[in-house]
């Protein structure tokens, strides 16, 4: 009967003690879970955030670039059309 007494008191008090272990285990796991998936997303929202400025930067470049294209356009379009109109009247008015 002691024996029984013991492995009754041993249960008695490891179960319970089991129990606290895996449910311990089991919330930490999900914390740290939880935790790397919120660094997950701040990293995330910050490398949004550079990649935005990249991006909004690269932008603004393009548009000066085709702002520049633009006038050097107009200006070489005024230029041809100076050329022709020389050379027009060096033939004697003739197209």
């Amino acid at each position: 009967m002691s024996l029984s007494v013991t492995a009754i008191s041993t249960f008695t008090v490891g179960v319970p003690s089991v129990i606290v272990a895996s449910a311990s285990y089991i919330f930490a796991t999900r914390a740290h879970r939880e935790a790397m998936i919120t660094e997950r997303d701040k990293v995330g929202v910050a490398a949004f955030a550079t990649a935005s400025k990249v991006y909004e930067s690269a932008i603004a470049e393009l548009r000066r670039q085709v702002a520049d294209l633009t006038a050097e356009v107009a200006r070489l379009t005024a230029e041809l059309a100076q050329v022709r109109a020389e050379l027009a009247a060096a033939r004697g008015g003739k197209p």
